[in-house]
């Protein structure tokens, strides 16, 4: 978050520096579900979305995770081996999309990435893989959020590109957090608290829950 007057120049220039012709890139993945898009100012030009049975129910990790815990007992059942399969096949599927879209990823400002630790590499991966891991434009989405899908795609995207003005102490957490109704509950709290809306907007300070451009 940006508070007070700190880096307020890198931030004017980051943001006069966006135009509708901006193109941004955002890969979800997690649990065996992946969700991509490529946005041209608020335009999702591309979009793609896999889904690949590779986590044992209730037990919320790939079996790849898994059998890396305990390389000497890994499973040997027919759900193991199928989950084994499809793990690899979501590989293959992001690689073969990712490479579809090296145009667009090598015109794009910032690329967006979402993915658990131990499955941060299925966006590098393949014999010439279309992302560096040094690439600068690389980030991380700084907030929680939902399953991949497009739809969530869409409101990461939502969310990364608004400037939005809240009261000096407003949790940004819960702001963005997946569950809207934690940040009304606390909304309706501070309100009551304050007597009325006016005397909070009059304290707001302009927060910056994400700087889009360094």
């Amino acid at each position: 978050a940006l508070r007070e007057h700190e880096n307020e120049d890198s931030l004017l220039s980051s943001l006069l520096s966006l135009n509708p012709q901006t193109v941004w890139v955002i890969l979800m993945t997690g649990g065996g579900h992946f969700a991509g898009a490529v946005f041209r100012g608020n335009e999702a030009v591309l979009h793609k979305t896999f889904h690949r049975y590779t986590v044992r129910a209730k037990r919320g990790v790939t079996q790849g995770a898994k059998d890396a815990q305990n390389r000497t007992r890994a499973p040997k059942s027919a759900g193991a081996s199928l989950r084994r399969y499809n793990e690899a096949a979501l590989i293959k599927d992001v690689e073969d999309l990712l490479l579809s879209w090296s145009e667009f990823l090598q015109a794009a400002s910032a690329i967006f990435l979402r993915a658990p630790n131990y499955s941060k590499s299925i966006f590098f991966s393949g014999k010439e893989p279309v992302l560096n891991q040094t690439d600068s434009r690389l980030r991380s989405i700084p907030f929680l959020t939902r399953r991949a899908t497009f739809n969530e795609v869409k409101r990461v995207h939502a969310v990364l590109s608004n400037v939005e003005i809240y009261a000096s102490n407003s949790d940004v957490t819960a702001i963005h957090s997946p569950q809207k109704r934690v940040w009304k509950e606390k909304l309706k709290v501070a309100r009551e608290a304050s007597g009325s809306d006016t005397e909070g907007e009059k304290s707001c300070k302009l927060f910056i829950y994400f700087v889009i451009c360094s």
